[in-house]
C-alpha cells in the first residue's frame, strides 16, 4: 500500500506526546512516580516517528491524560466518559490520578482541546479543496494488557482498523484489510477500538460518493443539448414531436441506462476526483439556465422520477 505521493491523505497523531502542561499539576493527585507510569502505559509513544517526515501530519502535542483530543468534548456523548476517561481524565484503567473542576475543564477545552480541532477542520478543509477528497488516518497503537485493562479482553488482533459506516469508504477498508492480511496479520474491524476520528466541521455529514447519477428527464435532455448524448432518428423523432414514451420500455430504459453510463464516464475521465451525484448535479444545474434553450426532454407517464 503505497501511501507517498498521495496528497489527499493525512494522519492524525492524537496519543504519541507524554508532555503535560503546568495546568495539569493543579488537579493531579497522584504522584510524579505513578503518573510518569500511567502516562507512558496509556500513550501511543513513539509512533509519530513510524510516519516518515514528508507526510502531512497533525500531531497532538500533549498527553492524552491532561486532554484526550479523541473524545467528544461532552460526557455525555462520549462512552469512556463513564470509565472516568473522556476528554478530561479522572482516572487511568485502576485508580483516581486526576479531581478536575469546572473551571479547569473550561480552560482546557478552550485553549487546548478546541485548538486543535480547529487545526484539523483547516487542514481537512484545505486538502479538500485542493484535492476533492481527503483519506484521514487516525494513528495508534495499543496493547494487550491495556485492552484486558479496559474491555476485558483477553486475545487482541494484531491490526484494529476502526471506523465509522457512515464516512469510511468500503473499498478502502477492503485494500486495507487486504494489505495487512498479505502480511500474515490478524485483522479485525472495530476490535478492540471502534469508530474513527471525525473532525467536527464534517461530523454528521454523510458520505455520498458511492450514489451514482439520478434517473430524470431533464438530465439526459441537458446532456442531448451539450451533443454528449445521442439518439437514433426513430427516438429523437418520438422526443421532438413529444410522443410519450411507455415506462420501462426498451427506449425508456435505453435513455436512463445511457444517462448513468455518460455520467460514469466522466467520473472516470476525471480519475474519480468529483462524485458522480455531483456530476449529475452539475448537468441538472445546466437545465435550470433560462438563458439556454434544448429540445424537448422526453416523456414518461411514471413516478419513478
Amino acid at each position: 500500500m503505497e501511501l507517498k505521493g498521495k496528497p489527499y491523505i493525512l494522519f492524525h497523531i492524537p496519543h504519541a506526546s507524554l508532555k503535560l502542561p503546568k495546568i495539569f499539576s493543579t488537579i493531579c493527585i497522584k504522584d510524579k512516580n505513578y503518573i510518569e507510569k500511567t502516562n507512558l502505559f496509556l500513550s501511543d509513544y513513539l509512533t509519530d516517528q513510524l510516519i516518515p517526515k514528508s507526510y502531512p501530519k497533525l500531531i497532538f502535542k500533549y498527553s492524552r491524560i491532561f486532554c484526550d483530543v479523541e473524545k467528544f468534548k461532552e460526557d455525555k456523548k462520549e462512552e469512556m466518559a463513564k470509565k472516568g476517561m473522556g476528554v478530561i481524565y479522572s482516572r487511568d484503567c485502576e485508580n483516581e490520578i486526576t479531581k478536575p473542576n469546572k473551571k479547569y475543564r473550561r480552560k482546557v477545552l478552550k485553549s487546548y482541546y478546541l485548538k486543535h480541532h480547529n487545526k484539523l477542520d483547516k487542514k481537512v478543509t484545505e486538502i479538500l479543496k485542493k484535492q476533492n477528497k481527503c483519506i484521514l488516518i487516525d494513528f495508534h497503537s495499543f496493547s494487550d494488557e491495556m485492552v484486558y485493562k479496559l474491555f476485558s479482553i483477553t486475545v487482541s488482533p494484531d491490526i484494529c482498523i476502526g471506523i465509522n459506516e457512515n464516512y469510511t469508504n468500503e473499498q478502502l477498508k477492503r485494500i486495507t484489510i487486504e494489505h495487512f492480511e498479505s502480511f500474515g496479520f490478524q485483522v479485525e474491524i472495530n476490535t478492540p477500538y471502534k469508530g474513527t476520528m471525525i473532525p467536527n466541521k464534517y461530523l454528521n455529514k454523510k458520505d455520498y460518493s458511492n450514489l451514482i447519477g439520478c434517473a430524470d428527464y431533464k438530465i439526459p435532455q441537458v446532456m442531448h443539448g451539450l451533443s454528449i448524448l445521442e439518439y437514433n432518428k426513430e427516438l429523437e423523432n418520438k422526443i421532438v414531436n413529444k410522443i410519450e414514451i411507455p415506462e420501462n420500455s426498451e427506449y425508456e430504459v435505453e435513455i436512463r441506462a445511457s444517462m448513468l453510463s455518460v455520467i460514469n464516464t466522466i467520473y472516470e475521465k476525471m480519475n474519480g476526483t468529483i462524485a458522480r451525484i455531483d456530476i449529475n448535479d452539475f448537468i441538472w444545474s445546466k437545465g435550470q439556465d433560462k438563458t439556454k434553450s434544448y429540445k424537448p426532454y422526453h416523456l414518461t407517464r411514471t413516478t419513478s422520477y
